[in-house]
């Protein structure tokens, strides 16, 4: 997922600027929770990538559904 800062001014987004973020989430959105934040995966408990192949994943495992904080993800939903 690219690390691109999402700043949201206090009067809203516009609309261009929630149809780019739209665009985002085909490209960026996190594989592990669908949604779009700056650092790991707030859902990510755990990872264990392959010794052979530090870059494939050999097991997740994530935070029980109550347990994960998802203030800092931007949700699809949220632009509309």
């Amino acid at each position: 997922m690219a690390s691109r800062l999402i700043l949201i001014p206090d009067e809203g987004l516009s609309e261009d600027d929630k149809r780019a973020l739209r665009a985002r989430f085909e490209d960026d959105a996190c594989r592990w929770c669908g949604g779009l934040h700056q650092r790991e995966c707030p859902r990510v408990k755990r990872i264990i990538f392959n010794p052979a192949d530090e870059r494939s994943v050999r097991e997740v495992e994530f935070w029980n559904d109550l347990e994960w904080d998802r203030s800092a993800v931007l949700w699809p939903e949220d632009l509309i």
